[in-house]
């Protein structure tokens, strides 16, 4: 049965403005075929940068197949484990506004020295586009799961100097978590659900509780980029029922800037910022097969 997730990240404007401000809306929607013993599905991706010398807009969308293969429990015929393999193909395109570039630089690194190359104007794209595939396994049972990932495995060329390529590499990765659960009362049940994620630039650690319909969680994020490291506390609040749940989500980084190009300025070793975020997503129906629980979306709400 169909499930949608709709989703809007907004940078805080304390951020330092070298660092630029993001706006981020994310929707998806999926869908088992029984049919075809597969689940498809569709996301859509809006982007909406600013920094001090350019803007850009970027839009993906990304189309998903997953088969499951279920191993039965002998005794009650049910799900015991499920293992479900996927494939993603998404377009991307990226929209950039370069009209306060004067001139652009970017700099080569090599094991002896750097070399800093200066490029007119007229040979940047005022936009790129490209195909990304990804691929990825999932293991899950009632209460655990862990799952593998590969980004990019096409490695997309998304340079916007004309004369240069910036291939994407591949970004493996893997996620796991455990869910513990308490009946409190007759009616009220806790859940606590530890994970870890771990990918080529992120790492992200941290428990999300759930008393009845409520959420609370706290999580930990570090995060590379080309010249700085975000450290970052994750503060989430939510409600859920059986078919539907809304998180907000407060992001407060602390970022350490490395060594810096020609051209970059920040004022600060270090920067202070967040993120507002806020999440909904709704089952149409409660999801059932063959008259047994699927199991397998209680983890990425």
């Amino acid at each position: 049965y169909p499930q949608a997730t709709l989703q809007y990240r907004q940078s805080s404007e304390n951020m330092h403005e070298n660092l630029g401000h993001l706006k981020t809306i994310y929707s998806s929607f999926d869908q088992y075929l029984p049919f075809l013993k597969s689940g498809i599905g569709l996301s859509l991706l809006y982007d909406y940068g600013k920094q001090r010398i350019y803007k850009f807009k970027t839009t993906k969308i990304h189309g998903m197949y997953a088969y499951p293969l279920r191993l039965k429990d002998k005794k009650d015929k049910k799900d015991k484990i499920v293992i479900i393999p996927a494939l993603e193909i998404g377009f991307v395109y990226q929209n950039i506004d370069l009209s306060k570039l004067t001139y652009g630089a970017y700099t080569v690194v090599t094991t002896t020295n750097s070399v800093t190359m200066y490029i007119p104007k007229e040979y940047y794209y005022s936009s790129i586009n490209y195909f990304d595939v990804s691929a990825g396994i999932l293991i899950q049972t009632k209460k655990f799961f862990c799952g593998f990932s590969f980004h990019h495995l096409n490695t997309p060329d998304r340079s916007i100097v004309k004369i240069s390529k910036y291939k994407l590499s591949i970004n493996p990765g893997f996620h796991i978590g455990y869910t513990f659960k308490r009946n409190v009362t007759d009616k009220k049940e806790f859940s606590a659900n530890p994970d870890f994620l771990i990918d080529n630039d992120r790492i992200i650690l941290g428990n999300t509780f759930q008393y009845g319909k409520f959420v609370l969680g706290l999580k930990y994020k570090t995060d590379e980029e080309i010249y700085t490291t975000d450290n970052v506390l994750i503060g989430i609040i939510g409600y859920k029922k059986e078919n539907f749940k809304i998180n907000y989500s407060y992001d407060f980084s602390v970022r350490n800037n490395k060594s810096l190009p020609d051209g970059f300025n920040y004022e600060n070793t270090s920067t202070h910022g967040g993120s507002h975020e806020i999440s909904i997503a709704f089952i149409f129906k409660q999801e059932k097969h063959n008259g047994q629980q699927l199991f397998s979306r209680q983890f990425f709400w």
